[in-house]
C-alpha cells in the first residue's frame, strides 16, 4: 500500500509528464528510450542470465548481457549508457540531435551520482519516475513482446501495434 505521500508523488510525477507532452505528445514519445534488465533462461543448462534491454517507439537499441554472478554497478551502468548513445547514432540517426529522454524506474544503479552524470555526460535527460511505481514504467507493460523479439521470435513493431490497439 502506497502513503500518502508516494501517491502524490506519482500524481506530480504524471502531471509533469503531461505537461511535457504538451499539444504534441507524438514527438515526446518518438524521444523517449527505456531499459528493462530482466533475468532469463536461455537454455535449462546455461542458468539464468541478465539482459538490459533499451528501446524506443521503433524497437530494440541495444542489448547488453551481464555476466553470470556478475552484477550491474554504476561503473557498468556508465559503460552501457556510452554503448547507448553508440548505437543510438548507428540506429536512429538524429534522435541525439532531437533529445534522448530516458525513463527507467529508481532502482539504485539509475541513481548513484557516478550514473547521473553519466547520463548527462552523453545528453540524455532523465523523466522524472516516481519510487515503487513499476505501472508507470513501459518495460513492464512490453517485456514479453521484447523478450519474443530478443529470442526472435516476432516482430517488434506488430507487437507494440497490437498491444496498443
Amino acid at each position: 500500500m502506497l502513503t500518502a505521500v508516494q501517491k502524490q508523488a506519482r500524481v506530480d510525477t504524471c502531471k509533469e509528464f503531461l505537461e511535457l507532452c504538451g499539444k504534441d505528445s507524438a514527438s515526446v514519445f518518438e524521444k523517449i528510450v527505456t531499459d528493462s534488465p530482466k533475468k532469463f533462461k536461455v537454455t535449462p543448462s546455461a542458468g539464468k542470465i541478465m539482459a538490459t534491454v533499451f528501446w524506443d517507439f521503433k524497437g530494440i537499441l541495444l542489448i547488453e548481457y551481464t555476466k553470470k554472478g556478475e552484477t550491474i554497478n554504476a561503473e557498468k551502468y556508465s559503460t552501457t549508457l556510452r554503448h547507448l548513445r553508440e548505437a543510438i547514432k548507428e540506429k536512429s540517426k538524429g534522435k541525439l540531435a532531437k533529445k534522448v529522454l530516458l525513463l527507467y524506474d529508481n532502482a539504485p544503479v539509475h541513481t548513484v551520482r557516478l550514473s547521473k552524470a553519466a547520463v548527462r555526460e552523453y545528453g540524455f535527460e532523465e523523466i522524472n519516475h516516481p519510487p515503487y511505481s513499476p505501472d508507470l514504467a513501459p518495460s513492464d507493460y512490453f517485456y514479453s513482446q521484447m523478450y519474443k523479439q530478443i529470442s526472435g521470435e516476432s516482430n517488434f513493431l506488430t507487437i507494440m501495434s497490437s498491444s496498443l490497439l
